[in-house]
């Protein structure tokens, strides 16, 4: 079972232990109140990537060849300026094929996506990035082999100034270019596809 933390200006309240107490049992659910966290910590359980052999089979959870898929933790954050995620993994190298997606939902139902693009040893801070929005964003992105973390940052002016934004993110990895399927881990849950969105957040 994976935990949740989150943190807030706001200490003490019957509300904070509350939601906390539900964060820590797992059960954040779609639709659920704003928080007024600065940041939502999500922990990912050890080992639950799954090779995802879809169409040709079901997915497996099986070690690849090389390198560690899985993913560990993940915060998210709403600022004044931006939306951010930071995704800590077990190990990011240099080889292989990496692809760390990212999925917002705003309070007015608009709906973005970020693909980022990490192709066989690559620079450290060269990664390829495709937005699903029809407008151009400046995002800014860093992939930090040493300490295995990749952080995203969207304008909040991409996703129309919203009130609070909802998050979903996973990851893939292809050992070699041979490699057809991709080990998928989900954050937040131990199964291969997203089933919800994290708590709303409002601005800090």
């Amino acid at each position: 079972m994976t935990g949740m933390e989150r943190t807030s200006s706001q200490s003490g309240s019957v509300r904070q232990v509350v939601l906390t107490a539900l964060l820590a049992l797992g059960c954040v659910l779609v639709g659920a109140a704003p928080a007024s966290a600065v940041e939502l910590a999500q922990r990912d359980g050890r080992g639950d990537f799954w090779h995802d052999v879809r169409p040709e089979g079901d997915p497996v959870q099986v070690e690849p060849l090389f390198g560690n898929p899985d993913l560990w933790r993940v915060v998210y954050r709403h600022t004044d300026n931006a939306v951010k995620v930071r995704m800590a993994m077990a190990d990011v190298t240099r080889f292989g094929y990496w692809q760390f997606d990212v999925h917002f939902k705003t309070d007015d139902g608009l709906n973005r996506r970020i693909k980022l693009f990490r192709a066989d040893g690559t620079p450290e801070r060269l990664a390829f990035v495709k937005w699903s929005g029809d407008d151009q964003c400046d995002i800014s992105w860093d992939v930090d082999l040493s300490d295995d973390v990749v952080t995203v940052s969207v304008p909040r002016r991409c996703l129309e100034g919203p009130d609070t934004v909802a998050f979903r993110s996973a990851t893939n990895f292809w050992p070699t270019s041979d490699e057809e399927f991709p080990f998928r881990d989900i954050a937040g849950t131990d199964g291969f596809d997203f089933t919800g969105w994290s708590t709303p957040l409002a601005r800090d």
